[in-house]
């Protein structure tokens, strides 16, 4: 009887210096955790950021239209004749600086 309650004692102090182990450790795994994400988030490159951008458009359209109507007298009969055209210029610029 006296072997089973040395042999449980062995194995509480194994159990218990292996939690030990583990928590000692733990801040350690941990740092190291984020020292890997950080290093593959840094492999990215830089990351956008709003306050070192800037940009500009310019839009601009440009458009004419030109209809004419005339009436035409054929033999006692009036007859129409419709003349259109038509222009159309669009200009679309945009510039980016990242500092």
């Amino acid at each position: 009887m006296r072997k089973n309650g040395q042999s449980m004692v062995e194995y509480s102090v194994l159990i218990i210096v292996i939690l030990a182990a583990f928590l000692a450790t733990g801040t350690y795994i941990k740092r190291g955790v984020q020292g890997r994400w950080k290093s593959a988030i840094d492999d990215f490159g830089d990351q956008y950021d709003p306050r070192t951008a800037s940009g500009s458009i310019v839009y601009g359209i440009n458009a004419s239209s030109n209809s004419i109507v005339n009436i035409l007298p054929d033999h006692g009969v009036f007859t129409t004749q419709r003349v259109d055209s038509s222009d159309s210029v669009e200009t679309t610029k945009a510039n980016m600086t990242v500092n």
